[in-house]
């Protein structure tokens, strides 16, 4: 068992999993009850007035307790959250600790000024659905297999992640500021820079100094349709927990 949980742990690139400690130890510490999670959400009034400073972030990484009612979609949510930031590193951010770091903090800067707006007090859904949907947009044909009952390409997973946090009633408003944020990054990381030659969230310098990036050996070709992967003999398309 320990043998396992370790294998999932070091299967995952380093990035994805500094966050899941760190998402794990807020889940924890607030089930045990030594901190309320009251203390975990966004509340600008506190973060200006009490220089309350760790409230946007908690914000970002905290989906809950790890006790009924809402134990099951906290669960859930850290495991599709772990799962697309591992793929995004893997795939997407290929021996780029920089560029993968810069766009957590872009995400995370979008939707600190949307909270501000809409009101906000958790922006979680909001980062994995951010994440959900730059995965998608860079592989908009992968098939998708949902919980073994139905597949979708993956283009369509952040509607049905929308949806799945509806059923299990979810801020609706996470979700369109998430799908917002990623689309804020891909546009200007991948479209204009393809269509008008302008790069304006190049990574800071300073970033790429201290953790350098080497190339990339695989991984997405951006705004490139990638052919969907070979399918087993049974016909399954790549399911959302794998």
């Amino acid at each position: 068992m320990a043998g396992s949980i370790g294998d999932f742990f070091d299967s995952m690139g380093k990035i994805t999993r500094n966050q899941l400690y760190f998402i794990l130890a807020l889940a924890i510490i607030a089930t045990l009850g030594l901190v309320h999670p009251m203390n975990y959400i966004l509340d600008w009034g506190l973060v200006w007035e009490r220089f309350e400073i760790w409230r946007p972030i908690t914000a970002m990484y905290f989906w809950g307790v790890f006790a009924p009612p809402g134990a099951f979609a906290t669960l859930i949510n850290i495991y599709i959250w772990q799962m697309y930031s591992s793929r995004l590193e893997k795939e997407e951010f290929e021996n780029q600790p920089a560029t993968h770091i810069w766009m957590i903090v872009v995400i995370a800067l979008i939707l600190w000024v949307l909270s501000f707006f809409v009101g906000m007090k958790l922006i979680s859904s909001a980062y994995l659905m951010s994440l959900v949907w730059i995965w998608s947009r860079r592989n908009p044909d992968m098939p998708l297999s949902i919980m073994g009952m139905f597949s979708v390409q993956a283009i369509y997973f952040p509607l049905v992640l929308a949806v799945f946090h509806l059923v299990f009633g979810g801020d609706f408003k996470q979700d369109v500021c998430g799908m917002l944020a990623g689309h804020f990054y891909i546009f200007c990381t991948d479209i204009l820079p393809l269509t008008n030659g302008i790069s304006i969230l190049k990574t800071p310098q300073f970033m790429l100094n201290n953790f350098p990036e080497g190339r990339k050996s695989g991984g997405s070709v951006r705004f490139e349709t990638r052919a969907p992967p070979p399918t087993h003999a049974w016909g399954r398309g790549r399911s959302m927990t794998e």
